[in-house]
């Protein structure tokens, strides 16, 4: 009987212990004061669903991808930059201590915290429109991620877009022949990449996007058969700027651009005639050009141009006059002034007085090299060529410095190098050849004289046939 009552009181204590230890394991896994509440997955913004909130994982966004690559394909020199991040960093969410103040909403719009710009309704993928029912994929779109490219649409007017303000990657235009109007980007601000409009057959204007602000990369206009005029009336800064071949093209209406960070090219559009609005562009980075616009006659536009921090280069202009409306410009890099059929001096050129790179000049019926009386020093070479009516140098009597080479050559009715009896320094080598009327005696004088400061570079004379002796 003891020892029954014992067993017993045995199990009891170990049925009492267990029931402890039980309870202590339930406290555990209770959520205790000041813990944050796991959120439901639901409440998770899917950043793979489409900006429409249609979540099929179809053949679409396949298709996307490819039109993006086949816009890399199809254009030429020009460097496509894919939005690059992955699939599991788009769907990253904020850490907890972040959630308060960076949350995404159940609607798909990206709230940012008190000092974000305010983005609207994001769509973090790159798009594709290739026809008509892609447009209704990204409608409620006011930022796209990547890159937004059209290309062979058969429509003639894209339409529904009018949300969209921003795109970050480039948004390329391309190859649409029927396309006539853009109307669904009048409200398109800024692009972050490059903007390429090419061999749009149909497209006449750009005026449509008539709120576009800033182009990051490449503005880069080309091959639009009937485009007659370029109208970017809000446009102020783009990172490079180029219009080529757009052969019906009379005018450019850019009224409000003010710099170009790199290239502002202006090239072979055949029936140009007026880049009038271009009075607020003050500053080009690498490169102005403006080349064989063979209708183009003045430069009136040019007037508060101050700065080209590379070339300007002014080429094969048939129908160009003169080069007074640059009075304003004080510096450049590197001067290119050739092929000008008309042009007969460099006047309008006053106010620079120093070249860091290359200065070429030459035209048919250069007579002066006016214009160019205040340089005193070029960093690279200069080359005097093909100035066909110049007979003296007089007008570089103030340059002291060269430090490359210096050529004269085929300016056929040069007559005298003594513009250049100041020169205190040549950094490169001497080459004087073509110029049938020059005396043999001006080139070997202009030696004698480089070496007596010094001068060691190498001489290479030819052709120069001219009558009559050197003092």
């Amino acid at each position: 009987m003891k020892k029954s009552t014992l067993i017993i009181l045995v199990f009891a204590v170990f049925a009492l212990i267990s029931c402890g230890e039980k309870k202590e394991e339930e406290n555990i896994y209770e959520k205790k004061d000041g813990d944050t509440e796991t959120s439901d997955d639901s409440e998770k913004h899917d950043y793979q669903s489409r900006p429409d909130g249609n979540t099929e994982n179809d053949e679409e966004s396949t298709n996307d991808e490819e039109v993006s690559d086949d816009a890399s394909d199809d254009l030429t020199d020009i460097d496509n930059q894919p939005d690059d991040r992955s699939d599991e960093d788009e769907t990253q969410t904020p850490d907890e201590d972040e959630a308060d103040e960076d949350a995404d909403t159940d609607d798909g719009t990206v709230i940012g915290n008190d000092d974000d710009t305010d983005e609207g309704t994001v769509c973090p993928a790159s798009y594709g429109i290739t026809k008509e029912s892609d447009i209704a994929l990204i409608k409620d779109c006011n930022t796209i991620e990547g890159q937004l490219v059209i290309q062979n649409f058969p429509g003639t007017a894209i339409t529904g877009l009018e949300n969209l303000r921003t795109v970050k990657g480039d948004f390329n235009i391309l190859t649409s022949p029927d396309l006539v109007s853009l109307e669904g980007f009048k409200n398109l601000e800024t692009v972050g990449g490059g903007m390429y409009v090419l061999e749009n057959n149909s497209l006449s204007d750009l005026s449509d996007l008539e709120s576009l602000k800033r182009v990051e990369g490449w503005l880069h206009i080309k091959n639009n058969a009937d485009m007659t005029k370029i109208s970017l009336k809000a446009l102020q800064y783009t990172g490079k700027f180029m219009v080529v071949d757009n052969n019906e093209m009379t005018e450019l209406d850019l009224p409000e651009i003010a710099e170009s960070g790199n290239f502002f090219q202006i090239i072979t559009n055949d029936k140009l005639t007026s880049i009038a609005s271009l009075k607020k562009l003050k500053k080009v980075g690498e490169r102005l050009q403006i080349s064989g616009n063979y209708m183009l006659t003045s430069l009136d536009g040019l007037d508060n141009l101050e700065t080209v921090e590379g070339d300007l280069r002014l080429t094969t202009g048939k129908a160009l006059t003169d080069l007074k409306k640059l009075s304003n410009l004080t510096s450049v890099g590197g001067l290119e002034i050739t092929g000008n059929d008309l042009l007969t001096s460099l006047e309008g050129l006053e106010k620079i007085t120093d070249i860091p790179g290359n200065a070429l000049v030459g035209g048919e019926k250069l007579s002066s090299l006016k214009g160019l009386e205040n340089i005193t020093e070029i960093g690279g070479k200069l080359w005097i060529n093909g100035a066909k009516e110049i007979t003296t140098l007089t007008d570089m009597a103030n340059l002291d410095n060269i430090g490359g080479d210096l050529e004269i050559s085929f300016n056929l009715k040069l007559i005298s190098l003594v513009g250049l009896s100041g020169l205190l320094s040549l950094g490169g080598d001497l080459k004087i050849s073509g110029n049938t009327l020059l005396p043999q005696c001006e080139a070997d004088n202009l030696e004698t004289y480089l070496k007596t400061l010094g001068w060691d570079g190498t001489s290479t004379f030819s052709g120069n046939y001219g009558e009559g002796t050197c003092e």
